[in-house]
C-alpha cells in the first residue's frame, strides 16, 4: 500500500510539471497579431458603413527587426481625382509630417488609430503641411488614416514607432 501512494505521487508530481512547461512553452509560440492593413467605407446621407481587412502577424517584433521592406522617402496617398498627400517618415521616434498638395483644399482630417482600433489623436488640417507628435506613444505599429471631412475619400498608411 505504501509503495502504491508513493508512485502514484510520483505520476502526479511528473504530470504536474509537464503540464507547467507545455503552458510555459507553447502559448508564446502561438501568439498571432492582427495588423490592420486596409480597408474602406460606404457613405450614404447619415449613415457611414466601414470595414478593414487585416493579416496575421507571427514574426514582427518590438525592436522591428520583423519589418523587411520600409519606404525610404515619402510615401505618396491620391485622395480622390486630383489630391496627393505626402507622409514621411513612416519609421519615427516623434513626429510625421503630413503635406497636401491640391489646387482646391478640401477640408482634411487624419487620424491615429493603434492596432485596438481605438483613434488616439485626431488633427484637421489648417494648412498645407501639419505635424502629428507620437513621443508621448508606446512604441509599436500604428495607422494614419487621412480623409475629408465627409469621409468620401480615405486612404490609410503604417506608420511605426520606435
Amino acid at each position: 500500500m505504501y509503495n502504491l501512494n508513493v508512485l502514484t505521487m510520483k505520476k502526479a508530481l511528473v504530470f504536474i510539471i509537464a503540464l507547467f512547461a507545455i503552458v510555459r512553452v507553447f502559448p508564446q509560440a502561438a501568439t498571432s497579431y492582427l495588423i490592420t492593413t486596409s480597408g474602406s467605407s460606404i457613405v450614404a446621407e447619415d449613415l457611414v458603413i466601414s470595414w478593414t481587412i487585416g493579416d496575421n502577424i507571427v514574426d514582427f517584433y518590438q525592436d522591428c527587426s520583423g519589418v523587411t521592406a520600409l519606404p525610404e522617402g515619402p510615401v505618396e496617398l491620391v485622395l480622390g481625382d486630383d489630391i496627393t498627400i505626402h507622409v514621411y517618415p513612416t519609421l519615427t521616434k516623434d513626429l510625421i509630417h503630413i503635406s497636401v498638395t491640391s489646387e482646391n483644399h478640401p477640408a482634411l482630417q487624419a487620424e491615429l488609430i493603434d492596432m485596438k482600433g481605438s483613434v488616439l489623436k485626431m488633427i484637421r488640417f489648417d494648412a498645407d503641411e501639419v505635424e502629428m507628435d507620437l513621443s508621448d506613444l508606446y512604441y509599436g505599429m500604428y495607422i494614419v488614416r487621412i480623409s475629408d471631412i465627409d469621409v468620401k475619400y480615405r486612404q490609410n498608411i503604417k506608420i511605426i514607432k520606435l
